[in-house]
């Protein structure tokens, strides 16, 4: 019986719901993550087999490995627990947490979750605003979220005047911090004039 790449079956179903059961779960835990003041308790392989970067540290002779406890820094524990939750679940929820998803979206980035990224890229492209398209610009070139960038640069060019009028802190900021993006977003202005 073939399903679609996003419907599930009764078994993966089960799967799901029984691996977030073990994410919640004490019991089995091995390894600790830890992110500010909040300790999630979780499991060596399935951080191993969701991401290349948990597997390098775990496979290396590196202080987690051996301390079995992970810390977390630059991460908001909040952040820390969706990420954790999409490992374990492969499911994320991205309602009403429009803050939250820029930088669920860097951490995905962080540690090589690609679905998770391309998720939080696309929900930050429906949400692209002339208030939020600099700082997602800002956010797409860093993390390489290159559909973020290519709409955030287009809704940047189309609308410039109201955004700089509107927005002339953080355009200000883009010249000062991110000058070559800045000349880009003039570069692609001046190119569809003509």
């Amino acid at each position: 019986n073939a399903t679609g790449p996003w419907t599930l079956d009764e078994g993966q179903r089960e799967l799901l719901e029984n691996l977030g059961e073990l994410f919640l779960s004490e019991d089995t835990s091995d390894v600790d993550i830890v992110s500010g003041d909040r300790t999630f308790h979780c499991h060596e392989l399935i951080l191993a087999a969701r991401s290349p970067v948990f597997r390098a540290m775990f496979q290396a002779d590196m202080a987690e490995r051996r301390n079995k406890r992970v810390e977390i820094q630059g991460l908001s524990p909040e952040v820390v627990a969706n990420m954790l939750t999409f490992i374990y679940t492969g499911q994320v929820d991205l309602d009403d947490k429009d803050d939250l998803v820029g930088e669920l979206m860097g951490a995905a980035d962080q540690y090589q979750l690609e679905t998770l990224k391309r998720e939080c890229e696309q929900r930050l492209c429906s949400s692209l605003t002339e208030d939020n398209c600099i700082g997602n610009l800002v956010l797409a070139d860093l993390h390489r979220a290159e559909r973020l960038r290519e709409l955030a640069l287009d809704k940047l060019s189309v609308n410039m005047d109201n955004i700089i009028i509107g927005n002339i802190e953080d355009w200000t900021k883009l010249i000062k911090n991110h000058p070559d993006l800045a000349i880009e977003v003039t570069k692609f202005k001046a190119e569809r004039r003509i």
